[in-house]
């Protein structure tokens, strides 16, 4: 059975309205019919499953919150169904590294039209001193004299990916196939901190995450930010997060339970993605500036795509690596992973990666 419930799809306009002087921020809505469809556990059973970690930094953006929300078990997982990935929604806590309660879909249809879950869904949410979203049929943008910054377009990205199942009386929404996040932990010191292959020295360490949203278009290649890495790239995750192995107690591998639920393309396009971010990453915190020829990689809708864009700079990797001794390893990895080497995964594992011929 399929049930159709509305919800307030919300962004923010940071802009001026005639007769005003300074900018400010407004928030709108506009109504998007959902639906959600009832599904039998046996048809949707848990596809990959993980403990959740206690928050060992500062998440500056919303739209990470929810891969810190766990249950009464510090567990979360994703279940599989019609070929592809749904994870389980939770109740957003007013504390952080509290459980959180399965969020039952009788409640998100009953109640969703109210905007009371659109933080955890990566929508905006009205802060101190705004007042509530405003519902509008179309564009407000030209009721501004001035805009500023305008988050619709974001807002109907997000939206255009919103679908539902509910097991066993469990809303669980449709989601990217499950990732590792390495979460910075940082603490502010001089700027004119050592910048090191990994970033400036206040990064003092990362803690992997698993979560089930992508960062397939990267919006700042600054160190600081939160990189995706695919769960079979284990050895890369210990590598980047040293300090995790004095923290097991917080973290275990996750537990693949459905082997073929995990898509080896996806995960070799999202490695690929991840080498050439870092290499960018590295020649701009090294070299001042990012390498002009590969800004565009993200862009690239295809794996065929992303590889034709990587070959057709590939007669100049000799020549930045002889002129700034640059090692192009990441980029030629990055070929190697959007050519579709195989991974291969044992039923019932835990993950151990890269696990190739």
């Amino acid at each position: 059975m399929t049930r159709t419930a509305l919800f307030p799809m919300t962004y923010n306009v940071h802009g001026r309205l005639p007769g005003r002087v300074m900018p400010r921020s407004y928030i709108f809505a506009e109504m998007v019919e959902l639906q959600v469809t009832d599904v039998a556990r046996e048809d949707a059973p848990i596809a990959v499953s993980w403990k959740v970690p206690y928050i060992r930094a500062h998440i500056t953006s919303a739209e990470y919150r929810p891969m810190w929300l766990f249950d009464a078990e510090q567990q979360q997982h994703t279940v599989f169904h019609e070929g592809r990935h749904w994870v389980r929604l939770l109740r957003e806590t007013p504390y952080e590294n509290s459980p959180s309660e399965p969020l039952q879909s009788a409640d998100f249809e009953r109640d969703a039209a109210t905007g009371a879950f659109n933080k955890c869904l990566g929508f905006a949410v009205p802060t101190q001193g705004q007042r509530k979203f405003e519902v509008v049929t179309e564009d407000p943008g030209n009721r501004f004299d001035e805009i500023i910054r305008h988050g619709r377009a974001k807002a109907l990205d997000l939206a255009s990916g919103l679908d539902f199942i509910s097991v066993d009386g469990v809303l669980h929404a449709r989601c990217d196939q499950p990732c590792f996040k390495l979460v910075p932990a940082w603490y502010e010191v001089e700027r004119s901190a050592a910048i090191t292959s990994d970033g400036p020295a206040r990064i003092k360490t990362r803690y992997p995450v698993v979560d089930t949203k992508e960062l397939r278009e990267p919006i700042t290649l600054d160190p600081l930010r939160v990189p995706a890495l695919p769960l079979s790239m284990r050895d890369d995750v210990a590598r980047k997060c040293p300090k995790m192995g004095k923290d097991i107690d917080q973290f275990e591998w996750p537990t693949v339970h459905i082997p073929e639920s995990l898509s080896a393309d996806d995960d070799l396009r999202l490695e690929a993605d991840y080498r050439v971010h870092e290499f960018l990453a590295w020649t701009e915190n090294t070299l001042g500036s990012r390498w002009a020829l590969l800004e565009q990689y993200f862009r690239k809708p295809t794996v065929e795509a992303k590889l034709d864009y990587l070959l057709a700079s590939a007669r100049e990797w000799p020549q930045f690596e002889s002129r700034y001794g640059v090692s192009m390893a990441p980029l030629r990895q990055a070929v190697e992973a959007l050519d579709n080497r195989s991974i291969s995964i044992a039923p019932g594992q835990t993950l151990a990666a890269p696990l190739r011929p």
